[in-house]
């Protein structure tokens, strides 16, 4: 997906002149933010739905 040619000063090809290894850290962390709020999400979804079912519960 990406060369790993590039060398930490060849920043021509990025944007504002970031860095590649950069580029690919902020990819990963919103990755990871969004597989968390996936999750977060499912959770209270599933909360929400069995609190609807089983009001006694809560």
């Amino acid at each position: 997906m990406f060369s790993t040619s590039h060398s930490s000063s060849d920043s021509s090809s990025c944007p504002l002149g970031l860095s590649m290894r950069w580029i690919i850290y902020e990819e990963l962390v919103m990755t990871a933010m969004y597989v968390l709020a996936g999750f977060l999400s499912l959770g209270l979804l599933i909360y929400l739905i069995i609190a609807l079912l089983k009001p006694e519960w809560f």
